[in-house]
């Protein structure tokens, strides 16, 4: 099957289901909605519905037998009608029609490591150290394959992961493939930041809005398909924000750990004397691993923490997330009172949008340290 694979969206998989029934396939998609709530994965689990040779038709609905050798090849990422586009570092100067060609042997292990992980996981966000943006040379490497025949039968499928990420010479080269649309072809391009695509581009798509996915909906997949206790299911759900990437993310993590080397961060910089250097040490120790997905994870733990602050002065103590850290979260409470908390969380808000933007982290954090300083200390 291919639809239960996908957590939540229900009235989007019947929205592509009718298109598949109705033959009304849209030769181009956008699917767009904020980060890690399954927007590869939704395209991948369509284009193996479209291509399964043995579909499953019930009550108006259509879904992917799972087992004939398309749907197998689409599990791995393998079938000959798919081509997934993505952000490549910048490679060696040359006339390699593949952008791959271009890459040297370092950096290609690291694209395969991580295609390897996503074919493992259609979850998996792809991060490849340098690939800042989708090259050209991919999206013109993609369109002359294009022009040959079919391998096998079917509907070819092309999907642009973060089409965003294009810059203006690919978009505009991907532009003109949306000009000539092939009748055998359909194109998704995903992105949760939509904005920064090109209004043509945007014209020239049939737009799928999707949103957070519901809470509970998270928890009882988590605990169904993969494997979670009810405890662990509710705190990884609960921290998710909609996300199931981000729930599954931490399915091995050390959630209390993570979230008192954030608070521990926030006591150093609230000393009164001398707190530069073990703000410092701290902040230090936190980005010496360079994993922008860790300190994102963190920073929303961090939130969390302040909303349950916030909570606490509110009258809603009694439901706080870190419910294991209640007693340091109401001494926090006492001691800053009349500080502003609401815009402490705010603070941190700001600062977890720029995680994954070329911000350094070390200065996102003596940025956010400071501001949090002078919020309770002033």
């Amino acid at each position: 099957m291919s639809w239960n694979k996908i957590i939540g969206h229900e009235k989007i998989k019947r929205i592509l289901q009718n298109d598949i029934l109705n033959n009304s396939i849209a030769n181009a998609y956008c699917f767009v909605g904020p980060e890690g709530i399954g927007k590869d994965a939704m395209a991948i689990a369509f284009a193996k519905v479209m291509n399964c040779k043995q579909a499953v038709h019930e009550n108006n609905t259509v879904d992917a037998c799972g087992v004939c050798k398309s749907c197998q090849q689409f599990d791995n990422l393998s079938h000959p009608n798919f081509e997934l586009i993505f952000s490549l570092p910048t490679g060696k100067a040359g006339d390699s029609e593949s952008p791959f060609e271009k890459l040297d042997n370092e950096q290609f292990a690291e694209v395969r490591r991580e295609l390897q992980a996503k074919s493992e996981n259609h979850y998996h966000k792809m991060e490849i150290k340098g690939a800042n943006f989708i090259r050209v040379s991919f999206i013109r490497f993609v369109k002359r394959k294009l022009l040959l025949s079919n391998s096998v039968p079917g509907r070819r499928f092309i999907l642009v992961s973060r089409a965003d990420e294009m810059n203006v010479e690919s978009a505009n080269a991907f532009l003109k493939t949306l000009e000539e649309p092939h009748n055998d072809v359909t194109i998704v391009l995903t992105s949760s930041k939509a904005e920064g695509m090109l209004p043509t581009i945007m014209s020239r798509c049939r737009k799928v809005q999707f949103s957070p996915v519901e809470v509970g909906q998270i928890k009882k997949e988590l605990m169904v398909n993969y494997g979670f206790d009810e405890e662990s299911a509710h705190t990884a759900s609960l921290f998710s924000g909609g996300s199931p990437v981000r729930a599954l993310q931490f399915e091995s993590s050390d959630l209390a750990a993570s979230r008192n080397a954030m608070v521990n961060m926030l006591r150093q910089s609230l000393k009164r004397k001398d707190f530069q250097l073990s703000l410092s040490a701290a902040i230090e120790e936190l980005v010496s691993t360079k994993d922008k997905n860790k300190l994102f994870n963190d920073l929303k733990l961090f939130q969390l923490w302040l909303r349950d602050v916030s909570a606490n002065r509110y009258g809603g103590g009694a439901n706080l997330f870190n419910s294991d850290d209640s007693l340091t979260i109401i001494k926090f409470d006492n001691a800053f009172r009349d500080k502003n908390i609401l815009k402490a969380i705010e603070e941190v808000d700001a600062s977890i949008t720029l995680v994954h933007r070329n911000v350094n982290p070390q200065l996102l954090l003596y940025k956010l340290f400071f501001n949090l300083r002078e919020i309770f200390l002033v």
